[in-house]
């Protein structure tokens, strides 16, 4: 997408002087735009959502949109995301290096999923450790549930940095794929629930192995390959 550059959407209205910031990035050279505070608890009607969308697209600048309910921004049938835009999935698993609820990870995953299928739109996972962040932080448990949280879904981007993302020292570090050859298909169209004792409280199995998520929400969890014996 190249470089892509931060407006906060939030309030009502949609102003001139938002508009402006847009033109503003776009002769920058900015091939995209990250709507912030998106969603409907930050006040933000689908009439505005709509007309920045709208304008955006007109420019040929793809948006990133960040809300927490992805509902907000990507239901119903007025939606104006497309396959050329990005929703972004915060705190994905594992925030300020803290493990979040697995059940509410699935439930919003399912949705996300479910409007890639149906509109085209890219989802993007951001987990965050504390700060500031370990260079090893992509050797943790935490790390590898949240990189395996995102691979079970095929979602298409992932990455990790501290809670403050990067604002304080302006460094981010580079954290490659565990692995980028683990089967060429899935057998399933859902992550599926499994024993959390054998190791895979949810799991989802491609032609080669199954990748699988074990925690308990609050002070443990992980991620991991295995092969059917």
């Amino acid at each position: 997408m190249g470089a892509v550059r931060w407006v906060v959407l939030r309030g009502m209205g949609v102003s001139e002087e938002m508009k402006h910031a847009v033109h503003g990035w776009k002769s920058m050279g900015a091939k995209g735009i990250f709507w912030d505070d998106a969603g409907f608890d930050y006040r933000v009607t689908r009439e505005r959502q709509s007309q920045m969308l709208d304008f955006c697209h007109e420019l040929n600048l793809a948006c990133i949109m960040n809300a927490w309910n992805p509902d907000d921004v990507m239901g119903g049938s007025d939606t104006k995301m497309s396959s050329s835009d990005i929703y972004l999935l915060e705190s994905f698993i594992i925030s300020n290096n803290e493990y979040k609820s697995l059940e509410d990870w699935k439930s919003k995953s399912d949705k996300c999923s479910k409007y890639r299928q149906q509109l085209g739109v890219q989802m993007a996972c951001l987990s965050s450790g504390s700060t500031p962040i370990s260079s090893t932080f992509n050797k943790s448990d935490h790390f590898t549930q949240a990189w395996f949280g995102a691979a079970m879904y095929s979602f298409d981007f992932f990455q990790a940095t501290d809670i403050n993302y990067s604002a304080t020292d302006n460094t981010v570090y580079f954290f490659p794929n565990i692995s980028d050859d683990y089967g060429k298909k899935f057998e399933s169209n859902e992550v599926e629930q499994g024993d959390a004792k054998q190791g895979n409280q949810y799991y989802r199995k491609t032609n080669s192995w199954t990748l699988s998520i074990n925690g308990d929400g609050s002070t443990w969890g992980y991620g991991q390959f295995s092969q059917d014996q």
